[in-house]
């Protein structure tokens, strides 16, 4: 038996192999292939099923589709390859990770999650959190009209507030390159279907590659990381058309395609024979919308490529012209950070924006005044004047557009004099303003600040130019107007140091309630304007000696502009133009039970008119102004 076992294994060379022999291997061979293709059908045929089975057990009968209405596809089984379970909440699951699970075992797992059925395009729209968040500036429509210093700033200014810059610049970056390659390269649409587009869903758009023996690149492995030139010739080197993640599922689920009739006979799916046609139709659509595809021979615009770059090294030729542009706009050999921070059009330098400054001054370009003192000065050296010189001359001779954009961006911080330029305000307030309204005056000058110098922060010492307050505030003092501003939120102290002014930022929260006072100071100013020509009116109907009508007169005036059976003496006061009010004159008015006192604010106190005085101030207002409203009282 071993002998006989020996002579079976026994390795026959291939030129003793008689043609029974080559016959039989070939035989064989065909045989292991058909196995294995019938088994990969049988495969396939199964988890289309289960799939059908599993969107049939969460939505319904006959019913297997994406349940997002908004869908631009309208997806349903034509579609299966490209439908996915989407997690409401935490994701632990995906249908590849429970595919090869049996089908009961698939519905139990269904059954206690919250799960919905969404196709790829809006299943990879939902988890696309950078173009969610930032979508009106990545789709903004007027963005590639502007330059890519235009649109770097623009991204700068966008995620200020953000914790990791740097990744969520990465991320802006990465889907504006999409956006525009798409938009250059194929009108900026899924070439398959056409109904997806860089407006209604950028992130479900992807690069499929026609032949897929030259595939070498992949957008998510090293393409994106490149420039919009440089990835646009890779895709036409490699002879990719953009398609949706539909799309890009169908094509690639070529045994869907193949055996569409068997999976819907094995569900038993109603109108299987209609939906099976429409597969083959849109396969068919689908194949020869990407066969037809060509390229249009056109030049390529890098929207995001700037003059100079971090990765090049580089960016401290940025720094030097920007440097060099503010020495001259000055008109003096001196700036500070801040002045650069300005000009870069960036709150500060930072610590990454450090080391092109370092080089400026390793490369003695910029010195330091004074390396000892706490607020460094910088002057720009004669060489570092002639490689501004020499740098923007080659600029020039490369670029004209580029040299002209750059030097445009260049500004220098104007230097603002608030204690002359709000005097006129000062002024305005003073009249307008009474005892214990300071927080609203600070606030005013606050907001006025912000709005004048185009940024939220501000510091102590612009604060008393435009007060025009020569002693600094006790900041512990609850007298202190800004004490209340910040204890209310309306002003946040982010900053205190020794040698410098205190800052201060004018919080969302207090630009409201500047608003807020600045109107009621606007009504206010309505309100005298209306009271003048209504004293006029009535000096010349009553004599002196009614001055008692006259009082009651105003006091209904007032009443009634404000909508609101309320008023103060102080307002009594304004709309008769005096000073102040005599007390024995109102006492006289509560004996006559015409008004009567309702309570305190603060130390004023308020009254209303009851119905005698109502009613005898109705009768004057009658006779003298024929039925005419308070407030249509002409201004």
């Amino acid at each position: 038996m071993t002998k006989k076992s020996d002579e079976k294994n026994t390795i026959v060379p291939e030129d003793k192999l008689t043609e029974n022999d080559e016959e039989r291997i070939l035989n064989s061979k065909i045989s292991r292939r058909i196995s294995d293709n019938r088994r990969l059908i049988s495969k396939a045929v199964n988890l289309h099923y289960k799939k059908i089975k599993a969107i049939e057990f969460l939505i319904g009968r006959n019913n297997v589709k994406c349940i997002n209405p908004n869908c631009e596809m309208k997806a349903d089984i034509i579609l299966l390859p490209a439908l996915e379970f989407h997690h409401i909440t935490e994701t632990l699951f995906s249908w590849r990770d429970i595919s090869g699970y049996t089908l009961e075992n698939i519905l139990n797992l269904l059954s206690g999650e919250n799960v919905i059925v969404l196709c790829l395009n809006c299943h990879i729209r939902e988890s696309a959190n950078t173009l969610i968040d930032y979508k009106e500036l990545i789709l903004d429509k007027n963005l590639f009209s502007k330059s890519p210093m235009e649109i770097n700033n623009l991204i700068s200014k966008s995620i200020i507030k953000s914790l990791d810059k740097a990744k969520i610049k990465y991320e802006i970056n990465k889907w504006i390159k999409k956006r525009s390659i798409i938009e250059q390269l194929f009108d900026g649409k899924c070439i398959g279907c056409g109904k997806i587009t860089v407006r209604n869903n950028l992130s479900s758009l992807s690069f499929h590659h026609r032949q897929p023996e030259i595939k070498e690149s992949i957008w998510s492995d090293n393409l994106r990381y490149l420039e919009i030139e440089e990835i646009a010739k890779i895709i036409i080197q490699e002879d990719m058309v953009s398609l949706c993640s539909n799309c890009h599922r169908m094509i690639e689920s070529y045994q869907f395609e193949r055996n569409s009739q068997i999976i819907l006979n094995r569900a038993n799916y109603n109108n299987r024979e209609d939906y099976d046609k429409k597969i083959h139709k849109y396969y068919q659509k689908l194949r020869q919308n990407i066969r037809n595809f060509r390229f249009k021979d056109k030049e390529i615009i890098d929207h995001l490529r700037l003059i100079f770059q971090w990765h090049r090294g580089d960016i401290w030729k940025l720094y030097l012209i920007h440097a060099y542009k503010i020495v001259k706009l000055k008109g003096k050999n001196l700036f500070t950070k801040k002045d650069m921070a300005y000009s870069l059009d960036v709150d500060e330098i930072q610590r990454g924006m450090e080391k092109p400054f370092q080089k400026l001054i390793l490369y003695e370009f910029v010195k330091v005044i004074d390396e000892n003192a706490f607020k460094h000065e910088f002057i720009l050296t004669e060489k570092g004047k002639r490689e501004a010189e020499r740098v923007l001359g080659n600029l020039k001779e490369l670029s004209l557009k580029d040299y002209k954009d750059l030097l445009n961006q260049v500004r220098v911080k104007p230097l603002i004099n608030f204690r002359k330029e709000h005097k006129g305000l000062r002024d305005f307030l003073s009249q307008r303003l009474h005892f214990g309204e300071g927080w609203k005056e600070d606030l005013i000058h606050l907001y006025n600040i912000v709005e004048k110098k185009g940024s939220n922060e501000i510091k102590s010492n612009e604060l008393r130019d435009s007060l025009n307050v020569v002693k600094k505030y006790s900041f512990l003092s609850e007298r202190n107007p800004l004490q209340k501003l910040i204890k209310d939120g309306y002003v946040l102290k982010i900053k205190s140091h020794t040698s410098l002014p205190n800052l201060y930022i004018l919080t969302d929260k207090g630009k409201k309630e500047a608003k807020l006072v600045i109107n009621e100071l606007q009504s206010h100013i309505n309100f005298l304007k209306r009271s003048k020509v209504f004293r006029e009116t009535i000096n010349e109907v009553f004599s002196r000696d009614e001055y008692l009508n006259k009082y009651l007169m105003h006091m209904y005036f007032i009443t009634e502009i404000k909508d609101q059976n309320l008023f103060d003496l102080r307002e009594l006061a304004e709309s008769l133009g005096y000073k102040q009010i005599a007390s024995n004159v109102i006492s006289h008015f509560v004996e006559d039970e015409l008004i009567k006192f309702e309570k305190y604010a603060g130390r004023a106190k308020i009254y209303s008119l009851v119905s005698k005085g109502i009613r005898t101030a109705k009768k004057f207002w009658k006779k003298i102004f024929s039925g005419l409203k308070p407030d249509e009282i002409n201004l």
